[in-house]
């Protein structure tokens, strides 16, 4: 199994540099780095990142911020991302929500997509 951190980290330096060169902050809050996520369930957690990051990035311009986030709950860890820039689309929406994400947008507001992973 992989840590929180392990996954994470691959990611962090490569979209720090990405950020910075477009002039997106980028945060992270990390609760429980040391969480272990099942292997099971490791592409799913892959595939989540790099695409709500990927979506994440295209939406955002100069001055905004993105956020990856991690809690957990007694039954799941949940990972978020966050961003400032442009809302997703009602389809969008949809979209994200019908591949079992928990999305949070609305106009002039951050965006917030996130998954859950039993454990």
């Amino acid at each position: 199994m992989k840590t929180i951190a392990d996954i994470i980290g691959m990611l962090y330096q490569e979209l720090l540099s990405v950020c910075e060169q477009r002039g997106v902050a980028l945060g992270l809050d990390i609760q429980q780095p040391s969480a272990r996520i099942p292997e099971k369930k490791l592409q799913v957690v892959y595939d989540f990142l790099q695409s709500q990051i990927e979506r994440a990035l295209q939406s955002c311009s100069d001055g905004d911020h993105i956020m990856i986030s991690e809690s957990m709950t007694a039954e799941f860890i949940v990972l978020t991302i966050k961003n400032s820039g442009r809302t997703v689309t009602a389809e969008e929406k949809l979209k994200l929500t019908k591949m079992g994400y928990e999305v949070r947008a609305r106009y002039g507001y951050d965006t917030t997509v996130a998954l859950k992973i039993a454990y």
